[in-house]
């Protein structure tokens, strides 16, 4: 009994866990530095396991099809939540060389509103950064991927066009790749620091 039950529980780790390693990938390889590499897995494992840890039993490409799926219905109430702990999410942070964080990101200033007078910090994609040097040179033979890009370049900014063009065309997206699963971890946990961080600038 105690055999079966490891082995059920090994199945379903694999299902969960990348099949595929970002280290092993080609593009990746000729873009980030080793440290980048390490950091970006750090990055996919811990989105992968928020968004997958109710879909146990489905394949990493299909859990990201849910995913994506559940958004899209969320998205017709008027209201998405991406149920992905910000806490853990400062916690997975801190394990990332802090060159490979501002690599990756920035902090730009967020705009006064009507509820705050003082100015928040507010995350986007370093636009000179290696994570955008990446996004260019997938977007070189993924379509999808090429009007994503544009989106950022245009606005600066991870903008709601960018979010609605995952989701109207998701299924343009070629999930199966493992570069496009990495693209929409790094939208969707910097979606995330943008609706839960409030730290001034």
């Amino acid at each position: 009994m105690r055999i079966i039950s490891f082995a059920i529980v090994l199945i379903l780790s694999f299902n969960c866990s990348s099949q595929e390693k970002i280290s092993n990938n080609r593009t990746f390889k000729k873009v980030f530095t080793e440290s980048e590499l390490k950091d970006a897995e750090i990055i996919f494992e811990f989105f992968n396991h928020s968004i997958c840890e109710d879909f146990e039993n489905l394949s990493l490409d299909s859990c990201y099809g849910k995913f994506l799926k559940e958004l899209i219905k969320k998205e017709a109430l008027g209201h998405i939540e991406l149920d992905i702990s910000f806490v853990r999410q400062q916690a997975m942070y801190e394990k990332l060389d802090s060159a490979t964080f501002f690599n990756f990101w920035q902090f730009d200033k967020m705009g006064l509103s009507r509820e705050r007078i003082d100015t928040l910090k507010s995350m986007t994609y370093n636009y000179d950064g290696s994570y955008v040097k990446f996004l260019r040179k997938v977007s070189k033979r993924n379509k999808a991927v090429k009007y994503y890009l544009s989106g950022f370049e245009m606005s600066g900014d991870v903008s709601p066009t960018m979010t609605a063009s995952i989701l109207m065309k998701y299924d343009h997206y070629k999930i199966n790749d493992i570069r496009v699963k990495f693209i929409l971890a790094m939208h969707y946990l910097t979606l995330n620091d943008l609706w839960f961080r409030r730290e001034k600038y």
